[in-house]
Parts: C-alpha cells; sequence; structure tokens
C-alpha cells in the first residue's frame, strides 16, 4: 500500500534513534490515517539503520496487516491509543535513558522546558503493563 506515512514514520524513527533515544530495535513508531482506517508502524525486529520504506508496517485498525514487515509487538497498544484519543495522529515510543530513568523511579517528568508547557506539560508515568499487550495503551 503507498501512503506518504511510511516517509515520516520512517524518517522520525530514524531522527530519533541518531539522536540516541533508542538502541538496537526497541521503541516504535506509528502514524495513522484515520480516513483510509490503516496505521503506518515500525516493523517488528529490524534494526532501525535497515530501515526502509517498503518494510514499513501498514495495518488496519484490527491488526491485520495490508503491506510490509510484522508490525511492532507494540502495535496493540499504538492502535488502543488512537481509539482513545483522537486528536492523536502519532505517536513516538522510544526508550530514551532519561525518560527510562524516571520511569524506573516511577516518578513524573516534571514541567521544565516551555516547550513541555505548550505540549501539555508535565508527563506521568504510566502502570506497568506486559509488553505487547493492550492494556499498554489504557489510559
Amino acid at each position: 500500500m503507498k501512503t506518504p506515512l511510511k516517509k515520516v514514520v520512517l524518517e522520525t524513527a530514524l531522527t530519533a534513534y541518531e539522536n540516541g533515544l533508542m538502541a538496537g530495535t526497541s521503541g516504535n513508531f506509528s502514524a495513522i490515517d484515520r480516513e483510509a482506517g490503516v496505521m503506518v508502524i515500525t516493523p517488528s525486529s529490524i534494526p532501525y539503520r535497515e530501515l526502509q520504506e517498503d518494510v514499513m508496517s501498514v495495518i488496519d485498525l484490527e491488526g491485520l496487516l495490508i503491506s510490509g514487515m510484522k508490525p511492532s509487538s507494540e502495535w496493540q497498544m499504538h492502535i488502543e491509543i488512537y481509539r482513545t484519543s483522537q486528536q492523536t495522529g502519532a505517536i513516538a515510543h522510544t526508550h530514551s535513558p532519561f525518560a527510562t530513568a524516571f520511569a524506573v523511579l516511577n516518578e513524573v517528568i516534571p514541567t521544565v522546558l516551555i516547550e513541555m508547557a505548550l505540549l501539555g506539560g508535565a508527563i506521568p508515568v504510566a502502570p506497568f503493563a506486559m509488553p505487547g499487550s493492550i492494556e499498554l495503551g489504557v489510559p
């Protein structure tokens, strides 16, 4: 399936990787086309440096693969967030060292920059849920 979202998700994932927000194949990125009823998400277990547009996963909102490689194991979390948050158009799930440290300590990331205030303020820590589960996307 041809969609401009493949390029956007790919470029975002590569930029995040190059900036050290995750290592190896951890993290995942997606964007939704609500009109077409599809989501583009990074594929499972492919190193970021090997990603190309044609391997980006395009799935419907039930998780059925339309094109590309097998989607990230976190696809259910992404779809649940899109279902419960209609204003969300894209998701960047990184494993940045600093955010991970806050999560391990179960601490809210405080608002320390004006940009954070403009984007909604402090970032709460989500309760633990099993990786790959729909519960990761439940508010």
